[in-house]
């Protein structure tokens, strides 16, 4: 009797398997850019890594639980990055679009566009929350590289790209080496101001990034448009980025450090192998240039333990901003998920210290969580707000939880999809963005895709809001 690889909610479309293991993938996000590609959503990039020697090793150390009744992957053993830093790795940039009659599986089509290799593994990539078209990269040597998406007529060379006249490419503008060439840049994030913030520009060239020597950098991208009359295409480019704090850490976990996000007020979360979350708010504006960035300094630096594996993945959630700190969403290859308060706001508790106000265990060790959709900051503390999101389970492949609670509440996580097909580890998974803003987008269906890394399979599918199976 076969057993079902995926829930009620959930449809899969199609698949397709790609040149290199799976390591990232991320949607062409929606803005009012000129271009139709960043209107349309049907553009993504999935990012890929490959170790370069007969026996492969795996992504990550020893993800698996040791009660895990996944076998584990052929020539895999407990390592870390610092093991094999002489190793070498190559990676690619694939640009697929994802056409169809909306979410029906009939008529559905995944249109490889374009594929870069790259002579480095990728390990992260973001577009600029910004500027729409700007695509940034991070590698298995130190280097960060800038992409930009481009707008050009389909010819016979293009193949089959569907009935749109125009195609968009990835086209390279900048291989910068910001760290030493034995680094692994392992994370990323762009900074995203919204609401109140600390700092005095609404929107942000800073980065920061996670390295396989435990460390957590704060990087700024300077770039310069030579003619900025030119149209897009034919304008030049000149890139350099800058290791703010004299070039040091502004942080360093035990061991490998893992992820990074912002907060919109400007504190680093970052999550290592040593199982901590490291909070370190930033005290001068970074983007005051008068203030001697290069110095850039920082303020209190705190750790949260209550976590039984390395933290692989932190959302700080859009509630009402504190200076008493954040309410996060935290991943783990413990196989759990928490809410995380840096500090406990509900007014009936006496200890108000850093502590787990939820956890759920879903299985397969948690790599990374990314939102369903843009939500509003909530500008009430004491109103019940939901979040769903979507996580890459590695030996679990993908699910879909929801989050709900209140900033002076209690919180719950369930998980209300699944999606199993992937026979390997799944690293990468994101949503097509909506057309609309919430609440509109609550009750849509909504396109995924996910991708696993041995066996290099990237499949679409479909969850709808509407079958998802209530608890008895």
């Amino acid at each position: 009797m076969s057993v079902q690889k995926w829930s009620k909610a959930v449809n899969p479309v199609l698949s397709t398997t790609l040149d290199l293991p799976p390591s990232c993938i991320e949607f062409v996000p929606r803005s009012r850019d000129k271009l139709p590609c960043f209107q349309t959503g049907e553009y993504f990039v999935v990012g890929t890594y490959h170790l370069q020697k007969e026996a492969e090793t795996p992504l990550t150390p020893d993800v698996g639980t040791k009660d895990s009744k996944q076998p584990e992957a052929t020539g895999s053993s407990p390592q870390s990055y610092q093991d094999s830093k002489l190793q070498s790795r190559n990676g690619s940039l694939n640009l697929f679009k994802l056409t169809g009659h909306k979410f029906r599986a009939h008529g559905q089509k995944l249109r490889l566009i374009q594929r870069v290799p790259c002579p480095s593994a990728v390990l992260d990539l973001h577009f600029h929350p910004v500027f729409a078209s700007t695509l940034g990269v991070v590698t298995s040597t130190g280097a960060i590289l800038i992409y930009n998406l481009a707008e050009e007529l389909v010819t016979a060379s293009h193949g089959d790209v569907g009935d749109s006249p125009f195609i968009y490419t990835l086209k390279h503008r900048a291989t910068l080496q910001v760290f030493s060439p034995n680094t692994i840049i392992t994370s990323f994030a762009w900074y995203r101001a919204t609401g109140e913030s600390n700092f005095k520009q609404s929107s942000s060239d800073l980065m920061a990034c996670t390295t396989s020597d435990n460390s957590v950098y704060l990087v700024r991208l300077n770039w310069v448009i030579e003619d900025e009359d030119c149209p897009d295409a034919e304008q030049d480019y000149h890139y350099h980025f800058d290791i703010l704090n004299n070039g040091q850490p502004i942080n360093k976990h035990d061991l490998e450090a893992w992820c990074c996000t912002f907060s919109p007020e400007g504190t680093v979360y970052s999550g290592g192998d040593d199982g901590k979350i490291r909070a370190t708010p930033l005290y001068r504006d970074p983007f005051n240039r008068a203030k001697d960035v290069e110095l850039q300094e920082v303020s209190r630096q705190t750790v949260f333990s209550g976590h039984e594996a390395g933290v692989t993945a932190i959302l700080v959630l859009p509630l009402p901003s504190s200076p008493l700190g954040s309410i996060l969403l935290t991943g783990s290859y413990d196989d759990s998920v928490r809410v995380y308060a840096e500090h406990d706001f509900r007014p009936y508790v006496a200890n108000t210290k850093p502590k787990v106000l939820a956890e759920l265990k879903i299985g397969g060790g948690v790599w990374r969580l990314k939102f369903l959709q843009d939500y509003p900051l909530s500008t009430k503390s004491d109103v019940n707000v939901k979040y769903r999101v979507l996580a890459s389970c590695m030996h679990e492949g993908a699910r879909i939880l929801e989050v709900s609670g209140s900033q002076t509440g209690d919180w719950k996580i369930e998980v209300i999809a699944t999606m199993k097909i992937h026979e390997s580890m799944c690293y990468a998974a994101d949503v097509k963005p909506l057309a609309m803003n919430p609440p509109l987008g609550w009750g849509e269906t909504r396109l995924c895709v996910s991708a696993s890394f041995y066996d290099k399979l990237l499949c679409a599918w479909v969850f709808n809001p509407d079958d998802v199976e209530k608890p008895n």
